[in-house]
């Protein structure tokens, strides 16, 4: 059974508490991007320094849904010690 988020803020409150980069973002840019199958997801690289001026690296993965919007499907973050990329 899936767990429904009724809304927004507690949405945001469970991202924020899973990644706390990602709440107080100074700078960020985007990467490279890699198409995976046909295109069925995304793979999108972005670099990002927190409030703290530490460096993230985050892959956001982006999957096609069948109404054919993209949507993002999940999250890796570690921290920028070595920029390996996608």
């Amino acid at each position: 059974m899936r767990n429904s988020i009724s809304d927004e803020s507690r949405f945001l409150a469970m991202i924020l508490q899973r990644y706390p980069p990602l709440e107080a973002v100074r700078n960020y840019a985007f990467g490279r991007s890699k198409l995976v199958g046909g295109g069925e997801f995304i793979l999108q690289e972005v670099m990002l320094a927190d409030r703290d001026g530490s460096d993230w690296t985050a892959i956001f993965e982006i999957r096609l849904l069948d109404s054919g919007v993209y949507k993002v499907n999940g999250i890796r973050l570690r921290p920028n010690r070595a920029n390996r990329g996608i």
